[in-house]
């Protein structure tokens, strides 16, 4: 039975890790995307309150998915276990929080700032739109 208890929690963790990892790689291309400045930036900026808004939501998913995967981590061993277990295991909770949530403020963020630098002639969009 303890043999199932961690690999349960391993795959917890694993989980855990794919969905960081996955949303800090959508956000590298979607940083890529909208800095290319070409038709895709000039659509996003269009409809700039939706990108954003979208944005958003997604990322408030993958925040919701990552706290589930600690809660189950919680269920299985118990909150007090995990506390006495590895003080390790807290801090990789709290950078995987912390890379959702700096993804978020930069997906977000970011399409505002291209607007801006574009308004101040800094960034220049090649639409043939």
């Amino acid at each position: 039975m303890m043999y199932e208890t961690k690999e349960l929690v391993k795959q917890l963790e694993l989980y855990a890790d794919a969905i960081t990892g996955f949303a800090t790689v959508q956000l590298v291309a979607f940083i890529l995307l909208m800095t290319h400045g070409d038709c895709f930036t000039q659509n996003v900026l269009d409809g700039l309150w939706w990108a954003a808004g979208i944005g958003g939501i997604v990322n408030a998913m993958y925040f919701t998915l990552i706290w589930l995967c600690h809660r189950g981590e919680n269920k299985t061993l118990g909150y007090k276990e995990i506390l006495t277990a590895d003080p390790i295991m807290h801090m990789v909770r709290a950078a995987r929080y912390t890379i959702i949530g700096v993804d978020c403020v930069v997906t977000i963020l970011l399409p505002f700032a291209i607007e801006h630098g574009v308004a101040q002639k800094q960034f220049h969009i090649y639409c043939k739109c």
